[in-house]
């Protein structure tokens, strides 16, 4: 009886550190997910204001350029909105 004691609590231990362990790989790879998702929405909105600064400066990319670049120190200072800024 005690060695089935024995064996129950290491398979129980055993268990736990490997249900924490599959957890903690679980919640990085979610937040790596994230990460990129963020990222791809980043770069969507990049991409979306470049085209409305070309628009709008009439297809001067140096000026669009410049503007694009204001707007990310903006955005990267002040934390606000790529659209709230734009």
């Amino acid at each position: 009886m005690e060695g089935t004691r024995s064996h129950f609590k290491q398979y129980l231990g055993a268990n736990l550190i490997a249900a924490g362990i599959n957890n903690a790989f679980s919640s990085i790879k979610n937040h790596i997910t994230g990460v990129f998702q963020a990222g791809v929405e980043y770069n969507k909105q990049i991409e979306s204001m470049r085209i409305g600064l070309d628009n709008f400066t009439n297809g001067n990319k140096e000026l669009s350029n410049q503007f694009t670049d204001i707007i990310q120190k903006n955005h990267e200072a002040s934390g606000y909105s790529l659209s709230t800024l734009a």
